[in-house]
């Protein structure tokens, strides 16, 4: 599998992590000084392939959770 993929605000901003593609797996990896805001909307995004050529756009909303 081929592609990539970021980790992006409700408004399509890069939100700076590291995103990779490989294997099987798509990783995201948290880079200092960016962490997530609480109560707050964020995309996983991006566009993936396998050996074949199939490919696929992926896109998984998710919101972090209030403060505590």
């Amino acid at each position: 599998m081929a592609g990539n993929i970021t980790l992006q605000t409700e408004a399509g901003d890069d939100v700076g992590w590291l995103g990779k593609v490989g294997g099987n797996k798509g990783i995201l990896e948290l880079v200092k000084g960016r962490e997530l805001d609480n109560e707050t909307t964020y995309i996983i995004a991006g566009k993936v392939s396998d050996a074949a050529g199939n490919s696929t756009d992926i896109k998984i909303t998710f919101v972090t959770k209030g403060k505590e």
